[in-house]
């Protein structure tokens, strides 16, 4: 399978998991809820979003301080890192954030880091 085909696979891929994720989330929350209501459950979310991040950190040797190191299971780790992005989704969700306008911010905000640090 060429490079391309394999893109547009796992493209198509994300944007199944993206709207499935939507659909998820509808259980949860009004996604045409008034915008305080949205802010209120954004809060929310970052804040489960900190501790997922936490719990992706518990899976490394971050501590520079302690001596003794543990076996890095990349397996609960992506798991972690997982749950991270799922959490991005929901708050992008929530404020109806449609995929095509996510990956063309992502676009852009990766385009002005490269230029900010690669291209001075």
């Amino acid at each position: 399978m060429s490079r391309i085909n394999l893109l547009k696979r796992y493209l198509k891929k994300l944007l199944e998991l993206y709207d499935r994720q939507k659909q998820f989330e509808s259980y949860f929350v009004d996604l045409n809820s008034d915008s305080v209501t949205k802010q209120k459950v954004t809060k929310e979310l970052c804040l489960s979003l900190i501790t997922e991040v936490v719990e992706a950190l518990r899976e490394l040797n971050w501590k520079m301080h302690i001596k003794k190191r543990k076996r890095i299971s990349k397996k609960r780790l992506l798991e972690e890192l997982c749950d991270i992005i799922i959490f991005v989704f929901d708050i992008l969700l929530i404020w109806n954030f449609s995929f095509k306008e996510v990956v063309n911010m992502l676009d852009y905000k990766i385009e002005k880091n490269y230029k900010r640090f690669i291209e001075r």
